[in-house]
């Protein structure tokens, strides 16, 4: 019975370091919301939930350290992008050891917005986004993804 406890003990901390480890692989999660503003207007919403304890670094850094937040939608003639991504959360403003500059980043969560105005119907808007995390002590490699928000007729 003894060696049988102790198995599944170590197999119930092999699972635990296994999860965790796949959390720390993964530093941020975005999901992707359409709300439409007006006829044939949408707001393309994109809400980035962060890991307690790593951030991600705003649109607005600057040059020379990490990877700016960035959104690439792919060419369509059916609608059009009105301005730019807008940031909706205020960033947090710190002079960053590692990079030893001072930067904007986001801690938890922050949302993203881009209005766009459809010429014809559409069904969906798709790009690319890219991003980069950190914790205090190590900065994840730059993540690409690609997003696709479906337009309601």
């Amino acid at each position: 019975m003894t060696s049988r406890l102790t198995f599944l003990a170590l197999l119930f901390l092999t699972a635990a370091n296994l999860v965790s480890k796949a959390q720390a692989s993964k530093p941020a999660t975005w999901d992707f919301v359409v709300k439409k503003t007006a006829d044939k207007e949408f707001d393309l919403i994109f809400k980035l939930h962060i890991v307690n304890g790593t951030h991600v670094y705003s649109q607005y850094i600057g040059n020379d350290g990490p990877i700016p937040t960035s959104f690439h939608f792919d060419k369509n003639s059916n609608y059009l992008l009105v301005d730019s991504v807008k940031e909706l959360t205020k960033p947090i403003k710190v002079h960053d050891q590692m990079f030893d500059m001072n930067l904007l980043y986001f801690e938890d969560s922050a949302e993203f917005v881009q209005h766009i105005k459809t010429i014809n119907p559409i069904s969906q808007v798709a790009g690319k986004l890219e991003f980069m995390a950190c914790d205090k002590t190590k900065c994840y490699p730059p993540t690409k993804l690609d997003f696709t928000f479906n337009i309601p007729k």
